[in-house]
């Protein structure tokens, strides 16, 4: 009607007048029938739809909106028919310019959706180094340089298309691939960004030698499709390219670009999917020049294997797809069944323990838990106490606190940056339908304007979003809760994990399958945590057998259980078992009273339940190459509940055991640290110069320390040591038959044996290793009688931190006679002297004195060595430590530099952050060095350069 106004168009439509004048709703897209426009969740932004639905039993009466009607209808749509036999799936590539840039990502993966892509390959994504990471049901994989935002290149996934995932590489940062499982065969997308056509034929032919490479390794039987922005044009002249071309090429010319890609196609049995389909001009061109009038090309391809040809139904661009590129969206539609790979262990969420500080949801828990104890029937059998207790505990919490809902990532654009998003969508349409220069000059400014908007906003956003947070970091640190401003300072400083690279095997080859990534994480943990038995076998005879301790024998009581019940620490990861710490530490007093019950059980018996026996190891990332298991340390994950009996027998134990320790050893005893020894180590040496005496340091560094410990000798060590029987059998029992598997992004990985060391994750294993450690110490410096003349009815052989060692001796045939007497006393229990580790340091030489073997291969002499994280120098100058301890605080500044940049910070946080976790990196084991003027102002430039920096002071103010 003329002079009525017409309602704005729902969100992802608009209206378009047909020839009679009549105005018709249109969906962006490829249309509603099979790309309907769809309910965006990005990762930076949430939506959420108003609709009649049943709340308490009560129908919500929200109006609405015809948008969210239409909203509702295409999901409807959308529902079931993902990846199904009778829908084709969705696999595009888009260079998008840029993913460096805020709120970017958040409308990659809007458009995704929009479009209703089940793979997206991404070129120029301008990410450093390479991952993967999950944003709501969206898998991300990249690959780029290593410190330059340039190139790069990545693969976008839908969660069931991720869920098909086989494995993936990161070739380089031009080149990614995937490979997928399908109905019949496998599938391999290769995703890449070639360089230009002015780019060096040095450029090109790396890249293009990278690239056939990676074909090279794609299993023949795979259907490969290649994708990517290969700056290439492609002519009609199929001459010598029959089978690798069609006939509806949009070139005018083959360019040297398009001559490479075809050859590299026609080597590989790929056909160029973009010529096989005719479309019109505007639906073939994936590029548009900036500011130039008309110039498009057709530069991006999807090329896919000969033999699956036929399985692409269509390949087209679109040009509605918007995120500020100069290229369009190329999208093919392809008839593959992806099924999805049946994962090994599917484990529950964890549970929700952060309810049981509401003091309701403590209570039901409790009258849970109590109701499920009662119901038990009494056994005497502990691995039938211990299940019904396990079952009783998890079902309670299953039942009042549930299961923690998946990852959170805080989604900070708002509604106002998505409106504009929307009309510089319809900004861009209006500008690809304009004619003529005026209108299209007017166009292009509107977008342009528009494109410069959405920045600004999502600017804003972001800075709301960080004052939002920094408020909750602000709270954290006023009631210094260390733990919330950490995570809050790593969110904000966007600290990775380094997940998600694949791994290699021992000759480097990267493995493709889930059983081979297993069983290589077997093989590796299998290694590490079993070394070989000592070729000479310890014998107790020759000792004096020692009183045993003074110590408690009795039943456990509900008193020593509770207070191993506080002693747990919160926040910390379930056992096998899946029952986090949180469970217990907030029982009441009939949770005591049934957990005393089954701890007495396994101390009568002498038995503990088979799954405290076993651990499940996770991999945390180390320096270095993390395709390289060994770059990965495991932490073992045991069960809480046996944590508790554990405890117990640690408090009946230590002070005891503690007493019969030599003073020399400071690791892992109450009321001492590193700092002690590094102060004594520095002590002797100042004195030694000033005295122009001489010394010798032996920094012993041994194999794999906890994890060789003989488990047969490490009993009988227990015994002269005075540590009763009742206790020896209790831990044979709990190590006898321990086994790990290993939980992996595949899954769980099978249950090996572990036979030697003490167990990673238990509370007794320092105090197991210190009994060993001290033993072959104590052996070692009695059967010599060698050390430093100290004081004068005292000699000092060595300072230790568990298994850090340091050995003295005044001249150089003592010193090697000391270490060849610990490298024997030590493979009686199963340990090794590293000789590459291992270091000499002499102090007060003046000519080098021969050297000291160990294995046979001689021990390298330095001036300086880290000791405890702190340079000791053969001069006794701490200099070079507070240079070390200065760069290390400078890496950890740098790594906050979004905190210091933020405007929505405030000055008392940064301050407070700078000196909780950066000035103590600097002046660790400061109270060790000899003070000087140039350390003074070391330190004080330090210190300056960065309060100038928080604080945005030149140093020409």
């Amino acid at each position: 009607m003329v002079g009525k106004s017409q309602p704005p168009p729902p969100r992802g439509t608009g209206w378009a007048t047909g020839h009679t004048g009549q105005r018709r709703l249109w969906w962006r897209g490829v249309g509603l029938a099979t790309r309907p426009s769809c309910y965006y969740i990005a990762t930076e932004t949430t939506r959420n739809l108003s609709s009649n639905r049943t709340i308490g039993g009560e129908i919500d009466q929200t109006p609405v909106t015809v948008a969210d009607q239409s909203q509702m209808a295409v999901q409807r749509l959308m529902q079931g028919r993902l990846l199904d036999a009778k829908n084709p799936t969705s696999i595009a590539t888009w260079n998008v310019r840029t993913l460096y840039q805020t709120g970017k990502l958040a409308q990659v993966l809007r458009e995704f959706d929009n479009y209703r892509l089940d793979i997206l390959g991404i070129s120029e994504m301008r990410w450093t180094n390479s991952g993967k990471m999950i944003s709501e049901e969206k898998t991300v994989l990249y690959s780029g340089h290593q410190s330059d935002h340039a190139r790069g290149v990545g693969i976008v996934m839908s969660k069931k298309a991720a869920a098909s995932m086989i494995s993936w590489r990161p070739a380089s940062e031009r080149i990614i691939a995937a490979r997928f499982k399908g109905a019949h065969t496998k599938i391999t997308f290769i995703q890449i960004y070639a360089p230009t056509e002015d780019a060096s034929d040095d450029n090109k032919d790396a890249f293009y030698e990278d690239l056939a490479a990676e074909l090279r390794q794609t299993p023949h039987h795979d259907m490969v499709i290649l994708a990517g922005d290969f700056n290439a044009q492609i002519g009609p002249d199929r001459s010598g390219f029959e089978h690798t071309i069609g006939l509806h090429g949009s070139a005018t010319t083959t360019n040297d670009n398009g001559y490479r890609l075809l050859s590299l196609c026609a080597a590989h049995g790929l056909a160029v999917s973009n010529t096989y389909f005719p479309h019109k001009r505007i639906h073939k061109m994936t590029w548009k020049a900036p500011g130039a009038r008309g110039v498009r090309n057709e530069i991006d391809y999807v090329c896919v294997s000969n033999s699956f040809r036929s399985s692409i139904l269509d390949v087209r661009s679109y040009r509605g797809a918007d995120v500020g590129t100069d290229h369009f969206l190329l999208a093919a539609r392809c008839r593959l069944r992806l099924r999805r790979q049946p994962p090994k262990d599917q484990r529950p969420k964890p549970f929700d323990v952060v309810k049981l500080k509401d003091p309701e949801f403590k209570r039901k828990f409790n009258v849970a838990v109590r109701n499920r104890f009662e119901l038990l029937t009494p056994s005497a059998d502990v691995e039938a106490q211990w299940t019904n207790y396990r079952d009783a505990l998890t079902a309670a919490a299953e039942e009042t606190i549930g299961r923690r809902r998946g990852t959170f990532r805080e989604r900070w654009i708002q509604e106002r940056s998505w409106k504009l998003i929307d009309e510089r969508r319809l900004a861009k349409h209006a500008r690809d339908q304009a004619h003529g220069e005026a209108e299209q000059a007017n166009a292009e400014e509107r977008y342009s304007n528009l494109d410069r908007q959405v920045k600004r906003s999502c600017r804003r956003d972001k800075r709301d979003w960080i004052e939002r947070i920094t408020e909750e970091a602000q709270l954290a640190a006023n009631r210094n809760d260390s733990k919330t401003l950490y995570r809050i300072v790593r969110e904000v400083s966007g600290s990775s994990t380094g997940r998600g690279i694949p791994i290699t095997d021992r000759n480097g080859r990267t493995l493709l399958t889930q059983e081979e990534r297993e069983k290589r994480w077997v093989e590796h943990f299998s290694q590490v945590l079993n070394q070989p038995a000592p070729t000479t076998a310890f014998d107790p005879g020759k000792l004096d057998p020692a009183p045993d301790l003074p110590v408690e024998l009795g039943q456990i009581t509900a008193y020593e259980t509770k207070k191993a019940m506080k002693a747990l620490k919160s926040g910390k990861a379930a056992g096998i078992d899946d029952i986090p710490p949180e469970l217990i530490k907030h029982g009441d007093a009939a949770h005591v009273e049934s957990l005393t019950n089954l701890l007495n059980s396994c101390w009568t018996a002498r038995v503990v339940p088979k799954e405290w026996r076993s651990g499940v190891i996770v991999t945390l990332p180390k320096k270095g190459d993390l395709s390289k298991c060994d770059n990965w340390r495991g932490i073992t994950l045991l069960s809480v509940p046996g944590k508790i009996l554990s405890i117990v027998l640690l408090q009946r134990l230590q002070s005891a055991v503690d007493e019969r320790l030599r003073e020399e050893q400071a690791g892992f005893r109450r009321g001492r640290s590193c700092t002690e020894q590094i102060f004594v180590l520095r002590q002797v040496i100042e004195q030694t110069l000033e005295y122009q005496q001489r010394l010798s340091l032996n920094f012993i560094d041994f194999v794999k320390a906890f994890d060789s410990i003989h488990r047969d000798t490490l009993w009988k060590i227990a015994r002269t040591y005075g540590i009763p029987a009742a206790f020896i059998e209790i831990f044979q029992n709990l190590y006898n038959g321990s086994r790990c598997c290993v939980r992996t992004e595949d899954g769980t990985t099978d249950y090996f044996t572990i036979k030697s060391g003490v167990r990673q994750g238990c509370i007794l294993s320092p105090m197991l290793f210190l009994l060993a450690i001290d033993f072959v110490n104590r052996n070692a410096i009695d059967s010599t009688r060698l050390g430093l003349e100290w004081t004068a009815n005292r000699l000092l052989a060595d300072l230790d931190f568990a298994d850090d060692v340091a050995l003295f001796g005044q001249t150089h045939p003592a010193l090697r006679d000391l270490t060849g007497a610990l490298e024997r006393s030590a493979a009686c229990v199963g340990l090794r002297i590293s000789d590459q580790k291992t270091k000499i340091i002499r102090v007060g030489y003046m000519r080098t004195p021969p050297r000291i073997t160990i294995n046979g291969n001689q021990v390298e002499e330095l001036q300086e060595f880290t000791y405890l994280g702190s340079v000791i120098a053969a001069d006794g100058d701490a200099t070079r430590d507070v240079t070390r301890r200065i760069g290390k605080a400078f890496a950890v500044f740098q790594r906050l530099r979004s905190i210091w940049n933020s405007a929505s910070l405030s000055l008392h946080l940064k301050l407070r952050l700078f000196s909780t976790i950066v000035l103590p990196t600097a002046l660790y084991a400061a109270e060790t060095w000899k003070k000087t003027v140039a350390i003074d102002r070391k330190l004080d430039v330090f210190q300056q350069r960065c309060l100038r920096r928080i604080l945005k002071i030149s140093y020409r103010d």
